[in-house]
């Protein structure tokens, strides 16, 4: 019969589509777990970035404490009249300070 004919081909066109749909969802997960992933590796390598910014950040602090040390103690050592008493790390601060203001 022609209702039959067009019963059996409304179930097959829905079982393509529900079968068209499956994979599109199948797809759609699996790149949602892959990018899932790749985000969860990227979160990691911004860490780890972090964390290496904020090592050479210290040692950069730490350089530049030794550098202002260094200076302090040649100048100290080399530009200090005779006889000129000798002035705290801290009184020499204040002194270069006030020089370059």
């Amino acid at each position: 019969m022609l209702v039959d004919d067009a019963g059996h081909g409304i179930i097959a066109l829905l079982r393509k589509a529900a079968d068209m749909a499956k994979q599109d969802c199948d797809r759609a997960m699996d790149l949602a777990h892959k990018l899932s992933s790749q985000l969860r590796a990227a979160e990691e390598r911004a860490r780890e970035l972090e964390a290496e910014a904020n090592h050479f950040r210290d040692r950069a602090a730490r350089a530049e404490d030794w550098l202002a040390h260094i200076h302090g103690q040649v100048e100290e050592t080399f530009f200090r009249p005779p006889g000129e008493k000798k002035l705290s790390p801290l009184a020499a601060s204040a002194k270069r300070d006030r020089a370059t203001a």
